[in-house]
């Protein structure tokens, strides 16, 4: 808490990397508290995980899946966390909202780079919930990401040999329906569509071809269905699926080129929560990610919430 107005949060990671051990601020910010500022509306500031996606907003551990689905792996690298300023307004069952990035994070800039070179980023979102029952929710949320790469800050890809300068917009459509049909007991379905436009150029510092002119789009989507059983139990299966863009001839054969390919995942977990600290998932995946290339994945997740909070949340 900061007075009675505001409140803030910061989290940070310890992770490894070539090598050496690393913390990674993961979020800084401050927010207005409901009431606190003016009614209905709120301003969030500093770095974090904003209103780009239904699953954006909130760290991963707290996903019903062990890794993100197909698309937020592609287009945001996972989730996009960068600097800025977001304003949202309340209205009924709804929330509209606006945002303004530094632009130094994936798909725009590359925070391993030139730090303070961002390449700006502006959101704007919609999102609404209806009741349609007691015991079921319907939400529809809309959300758009746009801005410019440029040097020196300029994206580096997936990858990591691909460099795109221009502009980026990625549109998402988002869907989740969940019915609390008994005492501890949920059915919920979820599913977003992912669609982004990029006009610029493509460099492979694997090729010598040079910046190569592009103007096309991609795009994919997920479907998830998750039963809780009860308050220990859930099971899920899900899907996503990526329809690539076309390869400039220049960049045929570079890491750019799809060969024809649209990569698709299928996902089945099922997970055993011991109590509001403590959960316990076991995940199998099935992707073909590239021509002829299958992917079979097993991951044990065991996730511990150290204090007295349980599951977190990061939205209003």
């Amino acid at each position: 808490d900061i007075g009675e107005n505001f409140s803030g949060s910061l989290t940070a990671a310890l992770v490894r990397e070539d090598g050496a051990d690393k913390i990674e601020l993961e979020e800084a910010y401050v927010e207005s508290l409901e009431g606190g500022f003016l009614d209905n509306t709120f301003f969030k500031f500093g770095r974090a995980f904003w209103n780009v996606g239904a699953l954006n907003t909130q760290h991963a551990h707290a996903d019903d899946f062990a890794d993100r689905p197909l698309p937020y792996r592609v287009f945001l690298n996972k989730a996009y966390n960068d600097d800025g300023l977001e304003v949202s307004y309340l209205l009924a069952s709804s929330e509209i909202g606006i945002g303004y990035f530094r632009g130094e994070d994936f798909p725009f800039g590359n925070t391993a780079g030139s730090e303070g070179d961002g390449s700006n980023a502006w959101s704007a979102f919609y999102k609404s919930t209806i009741n349609l029952s007691n015991s079921e929710e319907l939400s529809f949320n809309l959300y758009h990401l746009a801005g410019i790469s440029k040097s020196p800050n300029a994206r580096v890809s997936n990858e990591d040999t691909v460099t795109f300068s221009g502009d980026s917009d990625l549109s998402i459509v988002s869907f989740d329906y969940q019915n609390s049909y008994g005492s501890g007991s949920k059915f919920k379905i979820s599913a977003e569509y992912f669609y982004r436009n990029q006009v610029g150029t493509f460099a492979d510092s694997e090729a010598s071809t040079g910046a190569i002119t592009f103007d096309d789009s991609d795009s994919g989507y997920y479907l998830a269905l998750v039963n809780k059983f009860n308050e220990h139990l859930s099971i899920g299966a899900r899907y996503g699926k990526l329809m690539a863009a076309d390869t400039p001839s220049a960049l045929v054969g570079s890491m750019l080129d799809s060969g024809g390919n649209d990569p698709d995942s299928y996902s089945i977990m099922a997970d055993w929560n011991f109590d509001s600290s403590a959960i316990m998932r076991l995940q199998i995946n099935h992707e073909e990610p590239q021509p002829n290339v299958v992917d079979n994945q097993i991951i044990f997740q065991y996730v511990m919430y150290l204090g007295s909070g349980g599951h977190d949340s990061h939205d209003h």
